[in-house]
């Protein structure tokens, strides 16, 4: 039998042999005895000589052939890549850092001599170690004080900088000197009163330095007063000039801060004289053709005449004379269209009506016109009373207000123009100063079966829950209970979208300030357990009451002692409740905001991280000095969806959209293309009055349709200050441009003494753009 498990080379040699042994027996079978015993030791002799070939060579195959090597670990072996240099480009003595990575490819561990060679000559040298499989970044740390450019080589990757010499020291601005806060108190009086003028220099340039100023003040016909003031200051310093005037007759004075040498930037305003007696009521509205009463006699607006001190009656009428535009409410607030005031000195009145009316209008275009859509940046309003202070100089602080307004636009009623762009108006349709400092499109690319809303907006809350764009559920949770602040359920009236609202109650009644009378809603949003995401869906609006009700207000709060730091109209908070049913303030940065318009908006409050520790209870309470109304609140505990975010931003064009009689003056921007303004929220505005309007294009070209299984919204993200005649300037600020706001101001109106406009930073905008000079006198004709 052949052995098993043998080479074929020995397979073969051993049937050789068994074949030849074969043949020497049948040779047998013819040969005689002897012959036989002969021949049987010659193959005895030649079967011992082939088995001891096949044994050694058996041996030979089994030494060398049969048993293969075994394997162990792969040595380490490095390899090295990517290979960075950052910056390409740095000025002499600046650090260049040199990244590589280091990767040991082998299986044991290993060292590694990494060198960093410049121009050919080794800089540093480091000894990598590295288990097998695993890899480093080494980072290096370069810095030359010679110009050229250097070679870098490590191992095989090579790679180049630049070392440039610094710029030139830059030569000290020479001095430059803003004028700005022009004050005129009283704007309006009676013969022989004191008038004091007013007004702030700064210089915002490098050096010490002086300007000569001329102070006017003139009547219809001729020069009254001339004083010439020179200011020295140094580098940054500011200092407040100021002259008094007694005027002898009535009339209208004009007064004038011009600089001597005649160059850019003088300031303007105007006072009246009036009959002792008698003061200036102006009436206007956001509608044309509109007649109303006054103390029972027919009038029109725009009015304004000189009338009696003392109590009138003013009855606007409900509907515009064709019937499209309602009466919506007055500046103040207030929604009844008949009024009484006490008129002590001069007043305007402002009344609103459907199809925009305050701060800039938003307008879209619809496939066929330009349609209404929202008064933007409510919360941009200047001069809204925050709290009292001990200062007998400075006794209200202001609040500073948030420009910024997130509102979803109608994706049905925004159409594009021939296929190319979307286009939209901001017009302002009402006697204000607007500062529009930011617009954009964001377009938000969102599965389908989410909705998505933005955030509502306070000056205090935290900026990185304001303007987040967040996915919802289209079948969000519904409230357990709700119930108001009179223990009246109000669930019913917050299940829907539709209309119906809850009743509420406005902080004006309250009996002082020490005890108000809270307009509350208590909600308990059900068992939350394990929601990774709470949310809030809510649309709701605001009632600012009526006229009445805030002058009593006004006067009851500031005729007892109240503590200093006291807020005039508090803000609205919120609070969770804890285990033990006591409730928890929320943090100011998280806070529920107040709603921006008497018309409903739908926004998100981001409950996430608000409530204690996982006790089952998810119970909040929202605070509302203010009449806040809700239609809907929706509880929302999915995940935040991935969403595609792309922002479109403006090519943009001040124009002048209509003919104005406002009285607002100042250094407006000059008409034309304005698109360099609106692409950064930096402080330099679109400067606009009633009248003027700003186009907006937002192209499309490089927008590609949503993705299958999403759907597409679209947001205005936009920041504007507004300011408007009637605002509680105090401190005998006129209706005019300055003083400009800005984002770190404390609040509008600013002590200009501790606080300004930074020109230095933004001069060659204001002497590039803000050059539309519009004076007192100029609106009279």
């Amino acid at each position: 039998m052949v052995p098993m498990n043998l080479p074929m080379s020995f397979t073969k040699y051993y049937g050789i042999v068994s074949e030849a042994c074969m043949e020497l027996k049948l040779m047998l079978l013819s040969k005689s005895a002897i012959t036989k015993l002969k021949t049987i030791l010659v193959i005895d002799l030649m079967i011992v000589g082939l088995a001891a070939g096949g044994y050694y060579y058996l041996q030979t195959f089994l030494q060398t052939a049969v048993v293969p090597p075994s394997h162990g670990p792969k040595p380490a072996e490095f390899t090295l890549g990517n290979l960075t240099i950052q910056p390409s480009e740095a000025e002499v003595n600046q650090p260049i850092t040199i990244k590589v990575n280091v990767t040991n490819v082998g299986e044991e561990l290993g060292t590694y001599t990494l060198n960093l060679t410049i121009n050919g000559v080794v800089e540093e040298t480091r000894i990598i170690q590295l288990l097998g499989g695993n890899s480093t970044v080494e980072e290096f740390i370069v810095i030359k004080d010679a110009v050229g450019t250097y070679s870098v080589r490590i191992g095989d990757l090579t790679g180049t900088f630049n070392i440039v010499a610094p710029p030139p020291a830059p030569q000290p601005r020479p001095a430059e000197f803003a004028v700005y806060g022009l004050t005129i108190n009283p704007y309006e009086g009676w013969v022989n009163d004191t008038i004091r003028i007013s007004f702030f220099v700064r210089n915002v340039g490098g050096e010490s330095g002086s300007v000569s100023l001329d102070l006017t003040i003139r009547n219809s016909t001729s020069l009254l007063y001339l004083q010439t003031i020179t200011v020295e200051l140094s580098a940054g310093s500011a200092t407040t000039e100021s002259v008094t005037f007694k005027p002898n007759s009535t009339g209208t004075y004009y007064v004038a801060v011009e600089r001597v040498d005649g160059t850019y930037q003088s300031l303007t305003g105007t006072f009246q004289i009036v009959p002792t007696g008698m003061h200036t009521l102006t009436i206007s509205a956001s509608a044309i053709n509109l007649e109303f009463k006054l103390d029972g006699e027919t009038k029109k607006v725009p009015f304004s005449e000189l009338l009696n001190v003392g109590e009138h009656l003013i009855e606007m009428p409900t509907t515009s004379p064709d019937g499209k535009a309602v009466f919506l409410r007055w500046e103040d607030g207030s929604t009844n269209p008949a009024r009484r005031i006490n008129l002590q000195s001069r007043t305007s009145l402002f009344a609103y009506y459907s199809g925009g009316s305050s701060c800039p209008s938003l307008f879209v275009w619809n496939g066929t016109s330009l349609v209404y859509v929202a008064e933007i940046s409510n919360h941009g309003w200047l001069g809204y009373m925050n709290y009292i202070t001990n200062d007998p100089e400075w006794p209200i602080v202001y609040w500073r207000n948030n420009p910024w307004d997130y509102l979803k636009l109608d994706k049905n009623q925004l159409q594009l123009v021939n296929g190319t762009y979307y286009e939209m108006v901001l017009s302002q349709r009402w006697n204000e100063i607007f500062y529009l400092d930011a617009a954009y499109l964001v377009v938000v690319d969102h599965p389908s079966d989410v909705d998505v809303y933005s955030t509502g907006v306070e000056q205090y809350l935290d900026p990185e829950y304001m303007g987040k764009i967040y996915t919802v559920s289209k079948n969000p949770l519904a409230p357990v209970s709700a119930f108001n602040e009179k223990g009246e359920d109000v669930l019913s009236q917050i299940l829907y979208m539709d209309g119906v609202f809850t009743p509420g109650s406005n902080g004006l009644l309250s009996p002082s300030w020490d005890n108000i009378s809270w307009n509350r809603l208590t909600v308990d949003l059900g068992n939350l357990s394990g929601a990774e995401q709470i949310k809030l869906i809510v649309t709701g609006k605001v009632d600012w009451g009526s006229p009445e009700d805030y002058t009593a207000w006004i006067e009851k709060f500031f005729a007892a002692e109240v503590p200093n730091g006291t807020q005039v109209t508090p803000p609205p908070y919120m609070e969770v409740m804890d285990e033990n049913g006591n409730w928890v303030m929320v943090p100011w940065e998280r806070q529920f905001p107040l709603p921006t318009d008497v018309n409903p908006r739908t926004w998100v409050v981001d409950l996430t991280g608000l409530f204690p520790a996982d006790t089952g209870k998810y119970v909040i309470r929202i605070s509302n000095f203010w009449n806040v109304t809700f239609d809907y609140i929706g509880v929302d505990v999915s995940p935040q969806e991935n969403v595609i975010i792309q922002s479109i931003y403006p090519y943009a064009t001040l124009y002048q959209e209509f003919n104005s009689p406002s009285a607002s003056s100042g250094n407006f921007t000059r008409y034309g293309d304005v698109t360099p303004l609106l692409l950064s929220y930096d402080d330099e505005f679109v400067i606009g009055r009633q009248g003027d309007a700003v186009r907006l294009i937002f192209p499309v070209d490089n927008l590609a349709p949503p993705a299958d299984g999403m759907e597409r919204d679209f947001f205005f993200f936009v920041a504007c200050w507004f300011k408007d005649e009637t605002g509680n300037w105090g401190y005998g600020f006129d209706f005019t441009v300055d003083p400009l706001p800005f984002q770190n101001m404390s609040g509008f109106p600013y002590p200009l003494d501790k606080e300004g406009y930074p020109y230095e930073l933004h001069w060659d905008y204001i002497t590039t753009y803000n050059t539309r000079v519009v004076k007192p006198q100029d609106n009279e004709t």
